[in-house]
């Protein structure tokens, strides 16, 4: 869990499952946020079920696809609904939101908000040039006593002025 991120949400892991949950800095994820780490069946096997993962038989790698799809990653500045469901193997973009009851089962792009279930991105929250300005600022790298320092802009609605000032000189 990265600096200054807050989260009670819940992680659903086998013993056999081999993807983990990273989470950036400043994220805020709901109370009842679910992560799912594996426990995937294989849709393409003649039956779904893992008879040798549940009757302990050899080779219990061999049922089907892998339980995890990989680790689930979320970037910088990420606010996760109330009941949203991340899968495995999903990467979720610095500045996104993942609307209420969300279920996220591929990527979400940096600064994307997505809803529904599936998860479909419904708008970018800034312009593709204002969400890589913020990406190359990347405030949520400073030392904590500068985001303090410039806490009002970082509240605001003001992404252009924001830019402007903190934009580093190419």
């Amino acid at each position: 869990m990265g600096r200054h991120s807050y989260a009670k949400m819940r992680v659903i892991a086998h013993p056999w499952d081999t993807g983990r949950v990273s989470i950036g800095a400043f994220c805020s994820i709901a109370w009842d946020a679910t992560f799912m780490v594996g426990g995937n069946h294989c849709g393409d096997c003649v039956s779904t079920f893992p008879f040798r993962i549940k009757f302990q038989l050899p080779s219990a790698d061999r049922d089907g696809a892998a339980a995890s799809k990989g680790d689930i990653r979320v970037g910088n500045d990420v606010w996760i609904g109330s009941g949203a469901l991340i899968l495995s193997g999903v990467e979720i973009g610095d500045g996104a939101i993942i609307g209420a009851n969300a279920v996220v089962g591929s990527d979400v792009r940096p600064y994307a908000v997505v809803v529904g279930n599936p998860a479909r991105e419904i708008r970018r929250r800034f312009s593709d040039a204002q969400v890589a300005a913020l990406e190359e600022i990347a405030w949520w790298d400073w030392p904590i006593e500068e985001i303090l320092a410039h806490v009002d802009m970082l509240g605001a609605r003001r992404v252009d002025e924001f830019i402007a000032r903190y934009k580093k000189a190419a």
